[in-house]
C-alpha cells in the first residue's frame, strides 16, 4: 500500500522515529563548546535522517511528537532538559525549528527523486 493508506504504520513509524530521535540525544551525550550555551549532539543528524525516510509530513510529525515528549516533562532533550523551561535556553531555536527542517528535508528528498 502507498504511503498515507495505512494510519496504523504511520503512527508506528511517527512513534518509532521519535523514540529514535530521543535515544540518540538521550544516550549519545553531547559536548559543549567553549563560549556556547548550546550543546553539539547528534540530534540534527538524526531529524534530516527521519525527514529522508518518513518523508515531509511523518518526518515533521515524528519530530513534532519528540517536541511535545519532552515539553510534557520526559527528560529527552540534550543533557537531560525537559519541560517549557528550554524555551529559556540557547537552544530553544533549535528545538523549534526542528520539525521545519524535517518537513524540509523531506520534502527535497521526494523533488530530487520525482526528477
Amino acid at each position: 500500500m502507498p504511503a498515507g493508506k495505512q494510519p496504523t504504520t504511520d503512527l508506528a513509524l511517527i512513534a518509532v522515529f521519535a523514540a529514535l530521535i530521543a535515544a540518540v540525544t538521550v544516550f549519545v551525550p553531547g559536548f559543549n563548546v567553549a563560549g556556547s550555551t548550546v550543546p553539539i549532539t547528534l540530534q540534527t543528524l538524526v531529524i534530516g535522517l527521519t525527514g529522508l525516510v518518513l518523508g515531509p509530513w511523518r518526518g515533521f510529525l515524528a519530530t513534532l511528537l519528540y517536541l511535545v515528549i519532552g515539553f510534557a516533562g520526559l527528560p529527552v532533550f540534550a543533557q537531560g532538559a525537559a519541560g517549557l523551561s528550554v524555551l529559556r535556553r540557547g537552544s530553544a531555536g533549535y528545538l523549534l525549528s526542528f520539525p521545519i527542517y524535517a518537513l524540509v528535508v523531506g520534502a527535497l528528498a521526494y523533488a530530487y527523486l520525482r526528477r
